[in-house]
């Protein structure tokens, strides 16, 4: 069960819910507000020295092709 409490939206509050949105889901552990700004795409993930896992952002047309041209 989880004891999280998501902003209820309230008829004429707009505005404020959307804001309080943003900022939870930008503020997750999960990167959900980079999908809803940019879109889903493939998702590449790396692990650093570390060991800490890192999701790295979808890779364009351009950088996909440059990379098979080069190769």
């Amino acid at each position: 069960m989880s004891s999280i409490k998501l902003p209820l939206l309230k008829k004429g509050e707009y505005d404020i819910w959307g804001m309080k949105m943003e900022h939870y889901l930008a503020h997750t552990d999960y990167p959900i507000w980079e999908v809803i700004q940019k879109g889903n795409g493939p998702v590449s993930v790396t692990t650093n020295t570390q060991g800490v896992v890192k999701v790295l952002p979808p890779r364009t047309a351009e950088e996909i092709l440059a990379r098979e041209r080069e190769i």
